[in-house]
């Protein structure tokens, strides 16, 4: 029936959502690894990347970020 495909596709979204979280999650835990292993202060390291996600997660840690736009720029161009 109609109804019961709409459920289904509820369901989906919701394991979707679930795994971006779990994504975001160990996003920030590599981060929080690579602070820490190279006695990072979050505060003065800048982290350039050019996924959303990633700098998010960054931020969250208090991360300086800069997303870098691909269509515009490429990393050299920052160092020039």
């Amino acid at each position: 029936s109609m109804h019961s495909s709409e459920g289904h596709l509820g369901t989906a979204e919701f394991v979707e959502s679930i795994d971006l979280q779990r994504l975001a999650l160990e996003n920030v835990k590599s981060a929080l690894t690579l602070l820490d292993e190279n006695k990072l202060n979050p505060s003065e390291t800048l982290f350039i990347d050019d996924t959303k996600q990633h700098i998010l997660a960054a931020e969250k840690l208090g991360i300086q970020t800069y997303w870098l736009d691909l269509s515009k720029e490429n990393l050299l161009d920052l160092f020039e």
